[in-house]
């Protein structure tokens, strides 16, 4: 058990020990217990050790008490438990300057206690430097077993990090189960085909490799165990080095979890292969409507979905990666691994999603606005951090019952369609706020659409390209300020004159009156569709 000496001295068996001396070194670690009676027995001490004594060997020689400390001091001795029958319980004066000095604990323990007690609390238990816990070896290995069974891969890098200290992660193909360290900080290369084995490390466990990796001045080092499940994916438990050297009860925790995970992973892999044969199938019903509520419902428990009965639907958009080359379009891996991963910890790891050939992820989200909000703009800025700003678009249907599943599928691809063409930014548009253009369906719209931009924006386009007149920014902002010529040659900064005279030429070229409401409506209408004409105009 590595414990310092603060903590082991909060135990029972210590509740009538008194420090003596150098208390400035009770945040000594130990990593095991030496007795001796002896004066040379200190050079037999290997290094944070807590030393246990009657002292006897010590009695009325002032030399030699001076001596020891400074011997064991120089061995790496963590501490020192005296029992002070011998000194009518006061210890030596020489000693505790010694230790003072050194800043080097000495304890004084009652007569009453028992060496071997304290050498069992030590070598038989280990100690959490996170929640001060002291267990058994056994009851620790029960609670490692117990949080793996509770919550997977996740629950086993959580109990190794309680028990060593140390920052911990378990890697499952490309997923990643981090703790103690976040995940920009953790640098260590996933392919074990790039780790380096340290030679010199010494072998405690056959099943645990102590490896090591350089980048430029940057070194990192950690002990890797690969959880053997006689599965296809690649799985491993890393204990990443920190401020101390590795201990036996690393290597030993590590191998046991390695070897309590391999159950977990075989799990995880067969329902990666059930997800991927069925998921398809149930998603293509889901999305046409051929389940009732209980019967979606039902096979949603099946595969470990929780189906809200209203929601709204998220769709995200992923072709702008898949054509940039981002994602490999012929490939599920990265999706059923990091999208997956990211989708789970923003929506939880019962929540209805599913990814469509690589190009479009779907999200049924029960309704609650603030989580509804913030769990949008953490997706938002996930896929921004994982592919780069601005990499796929997201579109929210209004909030729906389940029956209209369908129809919110379609809302939220519209507001992608439309939204992208307004360059509404962020890249987040819900169906909801988009007014008029809610209206529209595109794709099936844009045949209607492109015949309205023909016959009201065309001309004036073409005029333009060939006089250099502006008549359709002129247009604009005549529209902009209610019709109202004086207020249009303000805001362009021209003659009211050459505002009516370019008006009066807009309605020649596109022949309409805008004394006629229904013409003003037209080509209000047609400015609306501006943005989601592919023009020159559009795009400039």
């Amino acid at each position: 058990m590595r414990i310092c000496l603060k903590d082991l001295l909060k135990c029972k068996i210590f509740s009538d020990s008194i420090v003596c001396a150098g208390e400035k070194g009770l945040t000594n670690y130990i990593d095991s217990v030496t007795i001796w009676e002896s004066p040379v027995a200190s050079k037999y001490i290997k290094g944070q050790e807590l030393v246990i004594t009657s002292g006897y060997c010590l009695l009325n020689n002032i030399d030699l008490q001076k001596s020891i400390i400074e011997d064991l001091v120089h061995s790496g001795a963590s501490g020192l438990a005296i029992a002070l029958m011998f000194y009518n319980y006061e210890l030596p004066a020489i000693m505790k300057e010694t230790a003072d000095q050194y800043d080097f604990p000495i304890i004084s323990i009652p007569d009453d206690i028992y060496y071997v007690d304290i050498y069992e609390l030590v070598t038989s238990n280990y100690f959490s430097d996170l929640t001060k816990d002291v267990k058994k070896i056994e009851e620790v290995y029960k609670e490692i077993d117990e949080s793996i069974f509770r919550e997977g891969l996740e629950g086993a890098a959580k109990s190794l990090h309680i028990w060593t200290g140390l920052s911990t992660a378990v890697v499952f193909g490309k997923q990643i189960f981090l703790k103690g360290i976040d995940r920009d900080q953790y640098e260590l290369p996933t392919n074990p085909k790039d780790w380096k084995v340290k030679t010199d490390a010494k072998v405690v466990k056959p099943a645990v490799t102590n490896f090591y990796y350089r980048t430029g001045l940057n070194s990192k080092e950690w002990l890797g165990a690969k959880i053997d499940s006689s599965n296809r994916v690649e799985a491993y438990i890393q204990l990443i080095k920190g401020e101390r050297d590795f201990s036996e009860e690393d290597f030993t925790l590590l191998e046991h979890a390695a070897i309590a995970c391999a159950s977990e992973t075989k799990r995880l892999s067969e329902s990666i292969d059930i997800q991927r044969k069925y998921h398809g199938e149930f998603f293509e019903k889901l999305f046409e409507g051929n389940y009732t509520y209980e019967e979606a419902k039902h096979q949603s428990y099946i595969l470990g979905f929780n189906l809200p009965e209203d929601g709204i639907v998220i769709i995200v958009d992923l072709l702008p990666l898949v054509t940039e080359k981002i994602i490999d379009s012929d490939s599920n891996e990265l999706f059923d691994n990091k999208i997956c991963s990211l989708l789970a910890r923003i929506f939880g790891k019962n929540a209805l999603f599913y990814i469509y050939r690589s190009k479009e992820i779907f999200v049924f989200s029960p309704y609650d606005p603030e989580e509804n909000i913030q769990r949008i703009q953490d997706l938002h800025d996930a896929l921004d951090v994982e592919f780069g700003e601005g990499s796929a678009d997201i579109g929210i249907s209004k909030v729906l019952k389940y029956h209209a599943l369908k129809r919110g599928i379609n809302e939220a691809r519209n507001a992608i369609q439309i939204g992208s063409h307004l360059k509404i930014k962020p890249n987040i548009y819900h169906f909801n706020e988009l007014g008029f253009y809610r209206l529209l369906n595109l794709p099936d719209a844009m045949s209607d659409i492109n015949n309205y931009y023909v016959e009201y924006i065309e001309p004036l386009i073409n005029y333009d390209s060939i006089n250099g007149a502006d008549l359709l920014e002129t247009l604009i902002c005549y529209i902009d300020n209610n019709y109202k010529y004086i207020e249009t040659a303000a805001s362009m900064y021209i003659h009211p004159n050459t505002a009516r005279y370019r008006i009066s030429l807009v309605e020649k070229v596109c022949n309409v009156d805008f004394k006629q409401p229904h013409d003003r409506f037209n080509m209000e209408l047609a400015i609306k569709i501006l943005p989601l004409i592919n023009t020159s105009y559009s795009n400039r």
